[in-house]
């Protein structure tokens, strides 16, 4: 039995972190941040319960039926108040408890000593906001073309600043549809904090590529942008809506580099694979491909 139920407490975690790394990256992140607490949590109910059960068996073992009573109403008490305390801890702390763990001030320093660490080894950089966009990469065999690879998180503007200032001459920024549609609103730190537009900006882009008001009504309803390609494909406008999207991330790209080194984008899905590369991006990747080799 003990082993069944740490089986099944792994297996807890396993599929909530699939189920939720679907939603987003941030999402997923979340959940590790969380986790701390979640531990803390079953510590304190397993250690009450144990406690509680010891005191049940040694009093029902010595027939005192009353102390047995006051044993297990001790702990329905503590069951109650360990359940109020955690309640209002998380209504109370929980944005403090996860800003001290994710200063963004903090981040933003990590990625300036990164970037100045890949300096070292040229003027190319390529900028991806998490592990999704690293597995991309290395799945498309673009993290072995001698380009260092720096994630920046959500802080999109602040790693393209950094760029600037470290005197890159090539960068190109890889990220998941779901982080970079929002770069197309010129939105700079994609947190969804700060700024959550990705199906009106998919709504806006199909709009403007002819799309049906129920289509833009659909596309304002998905619940996430993966969501997004299936009813594009229902009336034929992927193609023209990623790249009127893609084209308009270049655009806030280039604004935001200022001229200070060339930048392209790429946008890809975990489901859908590559969706969207700017003419730039095509152009520093085949430059780095034939230097490569």
């Amino acid at each position: 039995p003990m082993m069944i139920s740490m089986l099944v407490q792994a297996l807890y975690n396993v599929v909530d972190s699939y189920f939720v790394a679907q939603i987003s990256e941030d999402a997923l992140n979340a959940v590790s941040l969380a986790f701390p607490v979640q531990n803390l949590m079953i510590a304190v109910a397993v250690g009450t319960g144990v406690g509680i059960n010891a005191l049940l068996s040694k009093s029902l073992g010595e027939r005192r039926q009353r102390r047995a009573n006051a044993a297990a109403m001790n702990g329905l008490f503590l069951a109650v108040l360990s359940c109020l305390v955690f309640m209002a801890i998380g209504l109370t702390c929980s944005r403090f408890f996860f800003q001290v763990q994710t200063s963004q001030q903090a981040i933003v320093d990590t990625i300036e000593v990164e970037a100045r660490q890949a300096r070292q080894s040229g003027a190319r950089l390529i900028l991806t906001p998490g592990n999704y966009g690293a597995d991309f990469l290395a799945a498309q065999g673009l993290d072995g073309l001698g380009v260092p690879v720096v994630r920046c998180s959500n802080f999109i503007g602040d790693a393209l600043d950094i760029a600037a200032a470290q005197r890159f001459e090539q960068v190109l920024l890889a990220g998941h549809i779901g982080k970079l549609v929002k770069v197309a609103g010129g939105i700079m730190n994609t947190h969804s904090r700060q700024a959550d537009c990705r199906t009106e900006l998919f709504c806006a882009h199909a709009a403007a590529a002819g799309a049906s008001t129920a289509l833009c009504r659909r596309l304002l309803d998905a619940a996430t942008t993966d969501a997004c390609i299936p009813l594009l494909d229902a009336e034929g406008l992927r193609d023209p809506v990623l790249s009127s999207l893609t084209a308009a991330v270049q655009t806030h790209l280039e604004r935001r580099a200022a001229g200070a080194f060339a930048v392209g984008a790429l946008l890809f899905s975990n489901q859908y694979g590559l969706l969207g590369l700017s003419p730039q991006a095509r152009t520093l990747i085949d430059q780095w491909r034939h230097t490569h080799a």
